[in-house]
């Protein structure tokens, strides 16, 4: 275990995980690690989106509104991965793969404990952005719920 303490870590190299880090990132957070346990970012679109297929902020006739920095209409997939790959390397972004985080854990000076098959890293703040797909664990203790609205 490093004795580096992250401001953030993200846990998961999806659409909001790598969104996460690249907004970090244009607002000067540059001390950061996203990690991901697949072998690649957006592992989901890989796995599941046809080649060719439209990778867009619609969904179900739903408009998705995107705020923040990153502009987004959409696109074929392969055109979508590279745009997030270009972004990814811009903003060297920091990230390890192949590496599932098992737990984390809030010690009593406020700091957290982000254990993975691999190794075990310190952070001010975690990002959980495991997507939909993802399994989590739910915290043995009760989520405020003014965090719970957000």
């Amino acid at each position: 275990m490093s004795s580096k303490i992250f401001d953030t870590v993200i846990v998961g190299a999806g659409v909001s995980g790598l969104s996460c880090a690249i907004e970090l990132k244009i607002e000067n957070i540059e001390n950061i690690l996203l990690i991901e346990k697949s072998d690649n970012f957006f592992n989901t679109i890989r796995t599941f989106y046809k080649d060719g297929k439209r990778v867009d902020k619609y969904w179900r006739n739903q408009t998705i509104n995107l705020i923040g920095n990153i502009p987004f209409d959409g696109g074929l997939k392969e055109d979508v991965l590279n745009y997030f790959e270009s972004l990814l390397k811009k903003y060297n972004i920091p990230t390890i793969y192949n590496n599932e985080v098992e737990k984390v854990i809030k010690l009593d000076n406020g700091i957290f404990e982000v254990h993975t098959k691999l190794d075990i890293y310190k952070a001010k703040n975690v990002v959980i952005a495991i997507g939909k797909m993802g399994k989590p664990n739910k915290p043995n203790y009760k989520i405020p719920s003014e965090i719970q609205k957000i």
